[in-house]
Protein backbone atom coordinates (compact mmCIF):
# COMPACT_ATOMS: atom_id res chain seq x y z
CA UNK A 1 0.00 0.00 0.00
CA UNK A 2 1.16 3.16 -0.93
CA UNK A 3 2.06 5.96 2.13
CA UNK A 4 -0.59 8.30 2.27
CA UNK A 5 0.33 12.11 3.56
CA UNK A 6 -0.13 11.34 7.07
CA UNK A 7 2.55 8.43 7.16
CA UNK A 8 4.72 10.97 5.42
CA UNK A 9 4.18 13.85 8.08
CA UNK A 10 4.57 11.04 10.63
CA UNK A 11 8.12 9.83 9.19
CA UNK A 12 9.10 13.72 8.97
CA UNK A 13 8.10 14.03 12.71
CA UNK A 14 10.27 11.07 14.03
CA UNK A 15 13.17 12.00 11.59
CA UNK A 16 13.54 15.70 12.54
CA UNK A 17 12.81 14.06 16.61
CA UNK A 18 16.08 12.04 16.12
CA UNK A 19 18.07 14.96 14.87
CA UNK A 20 16.96 16.96 17.70
CA UNK A 21 17.80 14.38 20.10
CA UNK A 22 21.63 13.79 18.39
CA UNK A 23 21.72 17.16 18.64
CA UNK A 24 21.75 17.95 14.95
CA UNK A 25 20.63 21.40 15.00
CA UNK A 26 21.09 22.42 11.12
CA UNK A 27 19.29 19.09 9.89
CA UNK A 28 16.44 19.52 12.18
CA UNK A 29 15.97 23.15 11.18
CA UNK A 30 15.94 22.48 7.67
CA UNK A 31 13.53 19.72 8.04
CA UNK A 32 11.50 21.67 10.38
CA UNK A 33 10.90 24.68 8.01
CA UNK A 34 10.14 22.38 5.16
CA UNK A 35 7.71 20.23 7.26
CA UNK A 36 5.96 23.49 8.52
CA UNK A 37 5.30 25.75 5.35
CA UNK A 38 3.50 22.62 4.31
CA UNK A 39 1.79 21.89 7.44
CA UNK A 40 1.89 25.68 9.44
CA UNK A 41 -0.42 23.96 12.60
CA UNK A 42 1.66 20.79 13.28
CA UNK A 43 2.10 20.76 17.23
CA UNK A 44 5.27 17.77 17.28
CA UNK A 45 6.49 20.14 14.55
CA UNK A 46 6.41 23.53 15.86
CA UNK A 47 7.29 22.69 19.57
CA UNK A 48 10.55 20.74 18.23
CA UNK A 49 12.02 23.90 16.22
CA UNK A 50 11.24 25.64 19.57
CA UNK A 51 14.29 23.42 21.08
CA UNK A 52 15.73 24.05 18.24
CA UNK A 53 15.90 27.97 18.14
CA UNK A 54 16.29 27.66 22.25
CA UNK A 55 19.63 25.63 21.29
CA UNK A 56 20.49 28.52 18.68
CA UNK A 57 20.11 31.03 21.83
CA UNK A 58 16.79 32.71 19.59
CA UNK A 59 14.79 32.32 23.19
CA UNK A 60 11.81 34.86 21.97
CA UNK A 61 11.03 32.61 19.15
CA UNK A 62 11.69 29.26 20.83
CA UNK A 63 9.18 30.58 23.49
CA UNK A 64 6.64 31.50 20.55
CA UNK A 65 7.10 28.03 18.82
CA UNK A 66 6.15 26.29 22.14
CA UNK A 67 2.88 28.49 23.17
CA UNK A 68 1.88 27.52 19.56
CA UNK A 69 2.15 24.24 20.24
CA UNK A 70 0.08 24.07 23.15
CA UNK A 71 -2.05 26.43 22.30
CA UNK A 72 -3.23 23.96 19.74
CA UNK A 73 -2.62 20.91 22.13
CA UNK A 74 -2.65 21.84 25.32
CA UNK A 75 -2.20 18.46 27.01
CA UNK A 76 1.68 18.75 26.47
CA UNK A 77 3.40 18.51 30.11
CA UNK A 78 7.02 18.30 28.61
CA UNK A 79 6.46 21.50 26.44
CA UNK A 80 5.11 23.50 29.52
CA UNK A 81 8.51 22.33 30.60
CA UNK A 82 10.46 23.08 27.80
CA UNK A 83 8.36 27.15 27.62
CA UNK A 84 8.71 27.13 31.59
CA UNK A 85 12.91 26.50 30.75
CA UNK A 86 12.41 29.39 28.93
CA UNK A 87 10.70 31.79 30.87
CA UNK A 88 12.75 31.31 33.79
CA UNK A 89 15.57 31.99 31.60
CA UNK A 90 14.44 35.27 31.01
CA UNK A 91 14.09 35.67 34.59
CA UNK A 92 10.37 35.02 34.83
CA UNK A 93 10.30 32.85 37.39
CA UNK A 94 6.65 32.80 39.12
CA UNK A 95 5.53 32.22 35.57
CA UNK A 96 7.80 29.59 34.89
CA UNK A 97 7.12 27.79 38.47
CA UNK A 98 3.50 28.10 37.76
CA UNK A 99 3.68 26.04 34.73
CA UNK A 100 6.40 23.66 35.58
CA UNK A 101 3.96 22.76 38.58
CA UNK A 102 1.40 22.39 36.21
CA UNK A 103 3.85 19.79 34.21
CA UNK A 104 4.48 18.48 36.98
CA UNK A 105 0.87 17.42 38.27
CA UNK A 106 -0.11 16.05 34.93
CA UNK A 107 2.98 13.71 34.80
CA UNK A 108 4.16 12.81 38.03
CA UNK A 109 7.14 11.06 36.53
CA UNK A 110 8.39 13.60 34.25
CA UNK A 111 11.76 14.31 35.57
CA UNK A 112 12.61 17.67 34.17
CA UNK A 113 9.54 19.24 35.26
CA UNK A 114 10.53 18.55 39.16
CA UNK A 115 14.68 19.30 38.72
CA UNK A 116 13.57 22.94 36.65
CA UNK A 117 11.36 23.85 38.89
CA UNK A 118 13.66 23.26 41.77
CA UNK A 119 16.80 25.14 40.19
CA UNK A 120 14.19 28.22 39.83
CA UNK A 121 13.04 28.22 43.53
CA UNK A 122 16.70 27.72 44.08
CA UNK A 123 17.49 30.84 42.47
CA UNK A 124 14.64 33.01 44.09
CA UNK A 125 15.64 31.42 47.50
CA UNK A 126 12.52 29.60 48.03
CA UNK A 127 15.10 26.47 49.66
CA UNK A 128 12.43 24.37 51.26
CA UNK A 129 10.43 23.91 47.94
CA UNK A 130 13.38 23.46 46.14
CA UNK A 131 14.56 20.56 48.42
CA UNK A 132 11.16 19.00 47.77
CA UNK A 133 11.41 18.73 43.90
CA UNK A 134 15.03 18.20 44.01
CA UNK A 135 14.26 14.75 46.11
CA UNK A 136 11.61 14.37 44.08
CA UNK A 137 13.42 14.15 41.05
CA UNK A 138 16.24 11.94 42.90
CA UNK A 139 13.58 9.79 43.32
CA UNK A 140 13.11 9.58 39.76
CA UNK A 141 16.16 9.26 38.60
CA UNK A 142 18.74 8.42 41.62
CA UNK A 143 22.08 8.79 39.52
CA UNK A 144 21.45 12.22 37.78
CA UNK A 145 24.54 14.73 38.04
CA UNK A 146 22.61 17.38 37.73
CA UNK A 147 20.19 16.82 40.59
CA UNK A 148 23.05 15.64 42.92
CA UNK A 149 25.02 18.59 42.21
CA UNK A 150 21.73 21.52 42.69
CA UNK A 151 20.73 19.49 46.15
CA UNK A 152 24.34 19.51 47.36
CA UNK A 153 24.47 22.86 46.47
CA UNK A 154 21.13 23.46 48.18
CA UNK A 155 22.12 21.37 51.59
CA UNK A 156 25.41 23.67 51.72
CA UNK A 157 23.42 27.00 51.65
CA UNK A 158 20.97 25.65 54.70
CA UNK A 159 24.34 24.67 56.28
CA UNK A 160 23.67 20.86 56.00
CA UNK A 161 27.47 19.74 54.50
CA UNK A 162 27.62 16.55 55.98
CA UNK A 163 24.73 15.97 54.07
CA UNK A 164 25.94 17.21 50.97
CA UNK A 165 29.38 15.89 50.81
CA UNK A 166 28.46 12.37 49.94
CA UNK A 167 25.99 13.84 47.18
CA UNK A 168 29.15 15.59 45.47
CA UNK A 169 31.58 12.49 46.04
CA UNK A 170 28.51 10.51 43.89
CA UNK A 171 29.03 13.30 41.48
CA UNK A 172 32.57 13.13 40.76
CA UNK A 173 32.15 9.37 40.26
CA UNK A 174 31.47 10.76 36.86
CA UNK A 175 34.64 10.96 34.95
CA UNK A 176 32.66 11.11 31.23
CA UNK A 177 31.99 14.73 32.40
CA UNK A 178 33.24 17.33 30.87
CA UNK A 179 36.03 19.64 33.11
CA UNK A 180 34.21 22.32 34.08
CA UNK A 181 31.70 20.96 35.45
CA UNK A 182 33.97 17.95 37.69
CA UNK A 183 35.44 21.35 38.66
CA UNK A 184 31.91 22.37 40.00
CA UNK A 185 31.41 19.79 41.87
CA UNK A 186 35.08 19.68 43.17
CA UNK A 187 34.41 23.27 44.54
CA UNK A 188 31.33 22.56 46.58
CA UNK A 189 33.26 19.67 47.48
CA UNK A 190 35.36 22.22 49.17
CA UNK A 191 32.78 24.14 49.92
CA UNK A 192 30.88 21.46 51.94
CA UNK A 193 34.46 20.28 53.70
CA UNK A 194 35.75 24.02 54.91
CA UNK A 195 31.63 24.65 56.48
CA UNK A 196 32.77 21.18 58.45
CA UNK A 197 36.17 22.05 60.18
CA UNK A 198 38.41 20.21 57.87
CA UNK A 199 40.36 22.74 55.86
CA UNK A 200 42.93 20.65 54.59
CA UNK A 201 40.58 18.08 52.42
CA UNK A 202 39.09 21.74 51.36
CA UNK A 203 42.38 22.85 50.30
CA UNK A 204 42.92 19.63 48.34
CA UNK A 205 39.23 19.89 46.93
CA UNK A 206 39.85 23.60 45.60
CA UNK A 207 43.32 22.78 44.32
CA UNK A 208 41.69 20.11 41.90
CA UNK A 209 38.87 22.22 40.60
CA UNK A 210 41.81 25.16 39.92
CA UNK A 211 43.65 22.35 37.73
CA UNK A 212 40.15 20.70 36.35
CA UNK A 213 39.14 24.74 35.07
CA UNK A 214 42.20 27.23 35.59
CA UNK A 215 40.00 29.77 34.42
CA UNK A 216 37.41 29.68 36.83
CA UNK A 217 37.74 33.10 38.67
CA UNK A 218 35.40 31.78 41.78
CA UNK A 219 37.69 28.42 41.97
CA UNK A 220 40.82 30.59 42.44
CA UNK A 221 38.83 32.96 45.30
CA UNK A 222 38.13 30.92 47.19
CA UNK A 223 41.11 28.97 47.27
CA UNK A 224 43.05 31.91 48.25
CA UNK A 225 40.71 32.63 50.45
CA UNK A 226 40.71 29.72 52.55
CA UNK A 227 44.54 29.47 52.52
CA UNK A 228 44.66 33.02 54.11
CA UNK A 229 42.85 32.38 56.47
CA UNK A 230 45.01 29.24 57.35
CA UNK A 231 47.88 31.70 56.52
CA UNK A 232 49.17 29.51 54.06
CA UNK A 233 50.28 32.00 51.18
CA UNK A 234 48.46 31.50 48.32
CA UNK A 235 49.54 30.63 44.51
CA UNK A 236 49.40 32.93 42.03
CA UNK A 237 45.69 32.83 40.36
Amino acid sequence: MTPGPTDFLAASILRAADFVRRRQWPQAETLLTQLLTAHPGEPDGLQLLGLVRENQGRLAEAEQFFRQSLALRPSQPHVQVHLGRILAQTGRHQDAIDLLQAAAQAEPDLFDAFVILAQVQLTIGDLAAAEKNYRSALQLQPKSQVTLLGLAILLNKTQRPAEAEPLLRAGAQDAARPAAWQAKIARNLGLSLDLQGRPDEAIAAWRQAVALDATNEEGHRELNALLYRMGVKARPA
